[in-house]
């Protein structure tokens, strides 16, 4: 308490980004994560090198490494797709840019599969009447709130959850699994698998109230 009674102390507050609408400027936000951080998780389960070796030699890596990080990819990509359609919706809030008054969807950064909500500058949720491809927005709202289906991501790229959605560490149990599943791995895929599981089922409840598992010996 004495630091405030003194003149020799200084304080600075971080500039608040005054693009996010106004009631967003002061919520928690959570660390973005990339697909490279997810396997980084990945390779400690496996015991394999494959990232290492692509970080020290990129395209004169082996066959072996490049191969495994081209499938690793595209089952962090099916195991995030799985996480957005059933148990963690993607979403995204996002100024609107209407064109005679109408929002058309396919303008939205991302594929929207749902709008939620849309709400005016301050955060109070406004009706819009809504059609197949666009909705007719008047001049009190600004932005737009809606769930959407991820990209398919790269090595470097971002990815849309964030560790107040899911841990890295969590996704790498999923990944894990898959890719156990393409070496035939069934006794290790159903151990990674089920860890997954559990993680998913401390964060949120499914639609259907169960974690789907996995039939790996079908």
């Amino acid at each position: 308490l004495e630091a405030f009674y003194r003149k020799d102390v200084h304080f600075e507050l971080t500039p608040i980004d005054s693009s996010l609408p106004f009631w967003e400027r002061f919520f928690l936000k959570g660390e973005t994560m990339t697909v490279k951080d997810i396997l980084s998780c990945v390779m400690v389960n496996l015991n394999r090198n494959y990232l290492f070796e692509y970080q020290e030699k990129g395209a004169n890596s082996s066959e072996e490494t490049l191969k495994g990080i081209n499938d690793l990819v595209a089952l962090t990509n099916l195991v995030i797709n799985e996480l957005a359609c059933s148990y963690i919706p993607l979403k995204k809030r996002e100024k609107i840019n209407a064109t005679n008054g109408r929002l058309y969807y396919n303008t939205l950064t991302e594929k929207a599969i749902k709008i939620i909500k849309f709400t005016d500058l301050y955060g109070e949720e406004k009706q819009a009447k809504q059609y197949f491809d666009y909705a007719e927005v008047g001049g009190a709202i600004t932005y737009v709130e809606y769930e959407y289906l991820p990209s398919n991501y790269s090595l470097e790229d971002e990815i849309g959850y964030t560790d107040l959605d899911i841990s890295a560490r969590a996704l790498a149990y999923g990944v894990t699994a898959e890719f156990l599943l393409t070496e035939a791995n069934f006794d290790q895929a159903v151990f990674w698998r089920k860890r997954y599981e559990d993680e998913i089922s401390l964060i949120v409840c499914p639609k259907n109230r169960k974690i789907k598992g996995r039939d790996f010996y079908a």
